[in-house]
């Protein structure tokens, strides 16, 4: 029998290793655990769950950067924060998720990516209806789209989206101020896209790349 060869060197996911490598710019460390979906320590380390926890049209590149939006939105006080202080109970916390959505959209326009970072929870339906345009109003429409799965009637709705869109406008300038985080982001932005532009003639239409 041949003697078993030594392994060494591994596979690793390029999207993950690009997004990973974003965290360790930031000095953030990545976790990976059954018993979150995605939660942050207050201090250094972000929990994602794991792969077999995940759903198909999940990715850590998404997971990443939307957990990069809500540490934009709350601002650098909620960095030392359990979950950025969120605790998804308070009205104002549905507003921070909204923003961060808005500003998640507005990050991936930059790069045509919109659609590769989607959310995943059950607040796609708000992502969804963000315009074009990032930051403009969405219209009743829109609205109506996804209020009624959030329990909102339509001035409620509206409102929720234009408090949104300040927040999000907010995190966006924190972004511009924080200068390693800002090139730390704008680098991971712009390597998952000369990867999706080289996947996309290769893929089929039902994958996340197409």
């Amino acid at each position: 029998m041949p003697t078993p060869r030594e392994i060494q060197k591994y596979y690793s996911d390029p999207i993950e290793v690009i997004w990973l490598h974003c965290l360790q710019q930031l000095g953030w460390h990545l976790s990976r655990s059954s018993e979150v979906f995605a939660s942050w320590d207050g201090k250094m380390t972000l929990t994602i769950g794991q792969t077999s926890d995940l759903d198909p049209d999940d990715s850590l590149a998404q997971l990443i950067l939307h957990e990069l939006c809500h540490a934009l939105i709350e601002g650098k006080r909620a960095w030392a924060k359990v979950d950025w202080g969120l605790d998804n109970i308070d009205e104002q916390h549905l507003v921070n998720e909204l923003a961060c959505h808005r500003l998640q959209a507005a990050l991936a326009d930059q790069v045509e990516l919109r659609s590769f970072f989607a959310v995943t929870t059950d607040w796609r339906p708000y992502y969804e209806q963000i315009p074009s345009l990032w930051n403009t109003p969405q219209n009743t429409e829109q609205v109506l789209q996804w209020s009624e799965a959030f329990e909102r009637n339509i001035d409620e709705a509206k409102d929720l989206d234009s408090q949104a869109i300040i927040l999000a406008e907010k995190g966006l300038l924190l972004l511009q101020t924080e200068h390693y985080f800002c090139q730390a982001l704008n680098q991971a932005l712009q390597q998952s896209a000369s990867i999706a532009q080289i996947l996309k003639p290769c893929v089929e239409m039902n994958s996340l790349w197409s």
